[in-house]
């Protein structure tokens, strides 16, 4: 066997199948659909649908970003797609419709999420297809693709195979809440990684980082010299 199922194709193994005279396979690259709550203009919500774009390309997905324009209902109801991930109004707020638009033409599963940042992130179904609303906070926004959305672009292109991750010692101690998740950016400091910032993460923090870490919801944090497990910005 060259190649398993559930494994993505890099250029290698493409090459190492037309090496071996295999001429035609089986792949799986759904759509997701990118969609953010509000018509007006919104450079935090744009610079997160950008983000994500590349980031469900890079894992073997088709990114269709929506026009605002269009209406959330329209780009809910899109059946040419696999899924769809919406970006702002999950709040609880006069302008937070996100949630209700979803509650109207689908089935609200889960509205608010044990993970911090992005807490108020929701996920539903529309039509046989799921939905992840994301905050609209950047960090937010990122945090909850990282650790919900790109769980759910694997089961949909059928992946199996374990994420790219590496061991490192953290340089000081991370302190985190207990019953909450929390991803907590790291940044590479004379070999091993250095905390930047919990909670909210300001832009300068997000340009920073190198790599980031999932606490878990059972921990209050690691000290410093613990080897954690660190995994790359998409």
């Amino acid at each position: 066997m060259l190649i398993e199922a559930g494994r993505r194709l890099s250029h290698l193994q493409v090459a190492s199948l037309v090496a071996a005279g295999t001429k035609t396979v089986r792949l799986r690259e759904p759509r997701l659909s990118l969609v953010r709550a509000r018509p007006q203009a919104d450079v935090i919500l744009d610079a997160a649908i950008e983000w994500i774009a590349d980031a469900i390309k890079s894992e073997g997905g088709t990114a269709v970003v929506h026009s605002a324009h269009g209406g959330l209902q329209n780009a809910l109801n899109d059946s040419s797609v696999d899924a769809v991930v919406t970006i702002g109004g999950t709040g609880s707020g006069a302008r937070d419709a996100t949630v209700r638009t979803l509650a109207d033409v689908g089935e609200v599963h889960v509205h608010g999420v044990a993970l911090t940042p992005g807490e108020t992130a929701a996920f539903a179904s529309v039509g046989g297809r799921p939905v992840l609303a994301l905050p609209g906070r950047l960090d937010a926004a990122l945090a909850v693709w990282l650790v919900i959305g790109r769980c759910l672009l694997a089961r949909l292109t059928g992946r199996t195979d374990a994420e790219p991750a590496m061991t490192a010692k953290l340089a000081r101690k991370i302190a985190s809440p207990l019953g909450l998740a929390e991803v907590v950016p790291v940044h590479m400091k004379e070999g091993t990684m250095e905390p930047i910032a919990s909670g909210y993460l300001s832009l300068a923090v997000l340009a920073q980082a190198d790599g980031w870490i999932l606490v878990p919801p059972d921990s209050e944090g690691y000290p410093a010299g613990a080897e954690v497990m660190v995994r790359a910005w998409p």
